[in-house]
């Protein structure tokens, strides 16, 4: 029996589908209000970074319990929308890597160590 037919799993799955939802408007309102000028100040970049890295944090825990989860690895890379996850979470550790400045001008180098 596969973990899709374990009734906890069944039940639980509306409430794992109403989060992702959630945690997904949280980083697209994160996204537009920092991309709005007067809100570039310096505090206020550290709580768009803390609230991008937790939705990040959230999004890439999902797809790695689901890919450890899966029965078949060939089968979930097949699915195009798991390439669209793991597209969606990139450019963050890109940004953590290469330590490059953000699109408003400020850098989280203060942040970056603590996250490596």
């Amino acid at each position: 029996m596969g973990i899709c037919g374990v009734p906890e799993v069944i039940y639980s799955s509306p409430n794992l589908a109403t989060s992702n939802i959630i945690i997904i408007v949280i980083s697209v309102i994160n996204l537009v209000w920092e991309s709005i000028p007067k809100y570039r100040k310096d505090k206020s970049i550290e709580t768009f970074f803390i609230v991008d890295t937790v939705c990040v944090s959230y999004f890439t825990l999902d797809l790695v319990l689901r890919i450890m989860s899966t029965p078949s690895l060939r089968n979930f890379l097949k699915v195009v929308l798991n390439w669209f996850d793991f597209l969606a979470i990139v450019p963050f550790y890109v940004e953590l890597i290469v330590g490059r400045e953000s699109a408003s001008g400020w850098q989280h180098s203060e942040y970056y160590g603590c996250l490596e």
